[in-house]
């Protein structure tokens, strides 16, 4: 996946150290030259973004002409679908997402998410049955729905209560 990971002790499944493995995505030293592969790209881009995966460029700034010229080309392609941010950016929001937890209560048809997170962090989406109708959030917070059944949540600090109703057939 294009997602990170937490590396474990010894490459073991036993305990995860605290340090984040970001895959790199596209690497600049690879044939054909970086700058003849912006379709190729792009297409990866496409399939990437379709689970929210990371994707990491890979640039030595030792070539100028066509690395530069890749890179403005892919900004330009992709900078009203995309986050564009540094590895520490991201690390430190996918720390705090990963100390996020979360608890679902039943009572008929309505479902209450309890969310509890540590660390503030901004723009959590998290991914609903379709069927989900959120009423109320304690304490008030943004919140959009974005594609699918998947909402966004503005910001988070501490304890968040979401409500929802359920229609159809509940699970």
């Amino acid at each position: 996946t294009h997602l990170p990971f937490r590396l474990a002790y010894g490459r073991e499944t036993k305990a995860q150290t605290a340090i984040y493995e970001f895959p790199i995505t596209i690497e600049d030293e690879h044939k054909p030259k970086l700058g003849d592969r912006l379709p190729q790209a792009l297409a990866v881009a496409d399939r990437v973004s379709r689970y929210g995966g990371l994707y990491v460029v890979l640039i030595h700034p030792n070539v100028l002409d066509h690395k530069l010229d890749f890179q403005k080309r892919l900004v330009a392609a992709l900078k009203n679908r995309a986050w564009f941010g540094s590895l520490r950016d991201f690390g430190a929001w996918w720390t705090a997402r990963d100390q996020i937890t979360w608890q679902v209560q039943y009572e008929g048809r309505r479902r209450t998410l309890l969310l509890e997170s540590p660390q503030p962090i901004s723009d959590l989406v998290l991914q609903l049955p379709k069927h989900y109708r959120l009423v109320k959030t304690t304490p008030e917070t943004v919140t959009t729905p974005s594609a699918g059944s998947s909402l966004l949540i503005s910001k988070i600090t501490g304890p968040l209560k979401l409500e929802f109703e359920t229609a159809g057939a509940a699970p």
